[in-house]
């Protein structure tokens, strides 16, 4: 994977109605994640940021934000700086929450066009997972699929090159929208009952699950 030059940096972790100056006359601009519907277990959130320039390029990894010290939980804020020199290009970011054995437990992402200080609003997605892997799926939307028909894959650590393969068949179109999120069309001629799917890393890395999603 290569990385993006945003080089973002967490800044400040905050509850609602936190606030920062803008930096712009430093050098930066500030995106302002706001994570809402937090799960009352969830002990860390975790930012995962990626830029398009000619193509999709993620930031290096940002680590895990510790909850305890807040006291509203809904929004968080997770306050991001970002060089004036990405300014017009398309941001996408994902956060997913974990409890306090690492475990995830919900994802949320969304893009937007970086102008200005700008803030995005992240409603997460129940992903409930026992695994911690950096490729990660965990939840098929809607369970019950069909032969053509499009679904949601969420998870952690999805490219926007990644393929997706359905029952051993790979899907015809995987529409990336974040690290936490690709939409994905269905086969023709899939087999009805359970069924596998696995999201795949050009590199090699893969994740399968055969719990997810029925087909009917």
């Amino acid at each position: 994977m290569r990385h993006a030059r945003l080089g973002l940096l967490l800044a400040l972790l905050c509850a609602i109605g936190c606030s920062a100056n803008s930096a712009a006359d430093l050098g930066y601009l500030m995106l302002r994640l706001q994570a809402q519907g937090v799960p009352a277990r969830a002990t860390l959130l975790e930012p995962q940021v990626s830029v398009l320039s000619n193509e999709w390029k993620s930031a290096d990894a940002i680590a895990p934000a510790d909850l305890s010290m807040l006291t509203k939980r809904d929004p968080v804020t997770v306050i991001l700086r970002v060089p004036v020199q990405d300014a017009g290009q398309r941001v996408a970011a994902a956060v997913r929450v974990l409890d306090e054995n690492k475990q995830m437990l919900a994802v949320g992402g969304a893009q937007l066009a970086l102008m200005r200080d700008s803030s995005l609003p992240v409603a997460l997605v129940d992903a409930p997972d026992a695994r911690n892997q950096s490729l990660q799926l965990a939840k098929v939307v809607p369970s019950k699929i069909a032969s053509g028909k499009v679904v949601t894959l969420y998870g952690w650590g999805f490219l926007s090159t990644d393929e997706v393969t359905v029952g051993g068949q790979k899907a015809p179109s995987v529409q990336w929208q974040s690290s936490v999120e690709l939409v994905v069309t269905m086969p023709q001629a899939l087999v009805l009952g359970p069924t596998t799917i696995t999201v795949s890393h050009l590199a090699g890395s893969s994740d399968t699950r055969s719990d997810l999603a029925t087909v009917e």
